[in-house]
C-alpha cells in the first residue's frame, strides 16, 4: 500500500541475507511508484538520518494529511 511500510518475507533467501524485509511503495522523482525494500538496519539508518536533518523533511499541509486520511481510511491509498 502507498506510502506504508509492509513487513514482507524473503521468498527467495540466499545463505547470507535477511528473512524479513520492510517493503515501502513510493511515488518516485519519475512519476512512477516504486517499490523500496528496506532491512531493519536500514530502516533505523534512514529514520536517524532524517531526525538528524528535520528543515529537510517534506512538509505535508493539513489538507493534503486530511486527504490521505479519509483514502486510507477506505482503503484506496
Amino acid at each position: 500500500m502507498f506510502g506504508s511500510i509492509q513487513i514482507i518475507n524473503n521468498l527467495e533467501q540466499k545463505h547470507s541475507a535477511k528473512p524479513t524485509y520492510n517493503a515501502i511503495c513510493v511515488y518516485n522523482e519519475f512519476g512512477d511508484y516504486e517499490t523500496l525494500m528496506l532491512t531493519e538496519n536500514e530502516l533505523a539508518r534512514v529514520r536517524g538520518r532524517a531526525e538528524k536533518n528535520p528543515e529537510d523533511r517534506i512538509q505535508i499541509s493539513p489538507l493534503a494529511r486530511f486527504v490521505m486520511a479519509i483514502l486510507r481510511g477506505l482503503r484506496i491509498l
